[in-house]
């Protein structure tokens, strides 16, 4: 049955009626999404005017992307196997090393790969997806302010009307840093912390002094952003361990003490291949499952108006330690909504990079996106021949994807819900 959740994007049967009852409940959700939108750039006109002239105009353009995006979203969850756009979200890793020593992470061990993409190779990727209708763009690394031409990138992709995203440790910031981050025009910086707490925080991410730098410049960020009103969202974002699993609920309060404005988490994953080894004794365990669930009701109860994240991906946090290969059930939109860049300019569906789908060295994104590799990459997921992730860039949207595939409008409609959507495509 549909309800069930079990229907897969090469399974259309019996799609296509219920779909089409329900269309009109479904054009009433673009419509409050646009609407929301409005009201986004209406409140904000004034502050984008002051420092970019072409505003009014590139809102138009991001209204048109939202609703091309909506459409690609419709068309995936109807089981089209293949899309007309680009991507929602771009991730691109714009450097492999860190100066960070992460213990469930090795990217710290590697040493800077001589085939970066150049910035201006960087600034054609960024053009590239801006002309398929992306949404979002994430500069992720390694730790991507260790490149230098980091801001310019930004200030480029902003200037195309990209949601812009940055997940830093914070540890090479300084005051000019804080204020360039603030004239960028970047939507969103994320802090990478793994504890609300110097001693524990410390000792998962292996730098003493980490944890007093990053809250420094968290709050520094919040203080220029109110003297100025110029400014990315601050989110601190967690990696949920078997050392900190109990302490979701005080990175709660040290978001709202420090005057950030959401907190993001994921649960630790073990993929050696891509550098993200963990340790057994980091892992999650069948043993800890209660203790995290308590400590995610909390959350989930006091703290939904700092979280961006839908309350499926809760219950998915207990599923990813339980029984990883149930989350097959959820259908997943890497390779169609989603795209991993990697430094060298190898395009994969996800973070994970199971499989290429070609490199921008050697052909436009355009022609790889719409390309036979990835159309076979995509059939791979279809049958879920990919490997399990629950990781919060791309979780949320595959939750999205099954709501809209199983028909559950009350909560696609519902402001909560549409206040989530509001903020992923702003970026957070």
């Amino acid at each position: 049955m549909l309800a069930q959740g079990n229907l897969r994007a090469s399974d259309n049967k019996g799609v296509g009626p219920s779909f089409a009852l329900s269309w009109y409940a479904l054009r009433r959700f673009v419509w409050a999404i646009r609407e929301e939108h409005s009201c986004l750039v209406r409140n904000h006109d004034s502050v984008l005017l002051s420092h970019c002239p072409h505003a009014v105009s590139e809102n138009s353009v991001r209204i048109a992307s939202v609703l091309g995006q909506t459409r690609s979203l419709l068309r995936f969850a109807r089981g089209k196997p293949e899309p007309e756009k680009g991507p929602s979200k771009v991730s691109w890793e714009v450097i492999n090393s860190c100066d960070a020593r992460c213990r469930t992470c090795q990217r710290w061990t590697e040493e800077t790969t001589p085939r970066l993409l150049s910035t201006e190779e960087g600034k054609w990727l960024i053009e590239d997806v801006a002309r398929l209708g992306t949404l979002s763009f994430s500069f992720t690394g390694g730790e991507p302010f260790l490149r230098e031409d980091l801001l310019e990138l930004v200030r480029h992709a902003s200037g195309l009307g990209l949601s812009t995203h940055i997940s830093s440790n914070g540890l090479s910031f300084d005051d000019d840093r804080v204020r360039e981050i603030c004239e960028s025009g970047l939507s969103t910086i994320s802090f990478s912390l793994d504890g609300p707490n110097a001693e524990l925080n410390d000792d998962l991410r292996g730098i003493d002094g980490y944890f007093e730098t990053a809250v420094e410049y968290v709050r520094k960020l919040r203080d220029l952003r109110e003297k100025t009103g110029r400014g990315p969202n601050i989110v601190i974002n967690a990696t949920i361990s078997s050392k900190n699993a109990s302490w979701l609920a005080t990175f709660a309060e040290l978001v709202r003490g420090n005057g950030a404005d959401g907190l993001t988490f994921q649960p630790v994953h073990d993929f050696g291949g891509i550098q993200l080894g963990t340790s057994d004794n980091l892992q999650l365990k069948e043993e800890m499952v209660k203790e995290m669930s308590d400590a995610m009701e909390v959350v989930r109860k006091r703290d939904a108006d700092i979280v961006p994240l839908p309350e499926r991906f809760y219950s998915g946090m207990v599923d990813f330690v339980r029984d990883p290969r149930s989350l097959y059930k959820i259908p997943c939109v890497a390779g169609y909504l989603f795209a991993q860049v990697d430094p060298e300019g190898n395009i994969y569906p996800c973070p994970i990079k199971f499989a290429s789908m070609g490199n921008i060295r050697e052909k436009s994104f355009s022609d790889i996106w719409f390309g036979e590799e990835a159309k076979d990459i995509r059939r791979r997921i279809r049958a879920d021949d990919h490997p399990i992730c629950w990781m919060n860039c791309i979780a949320p949207m595959n939750i999205l994807a099954q709501e809209i595939r199983n028909l559950r409008l009350g909560s696609l409609l519902s402001p909560s819900f549409r206040r989530h959507i509001m903020r992923r495509l702003k970026g957070a």
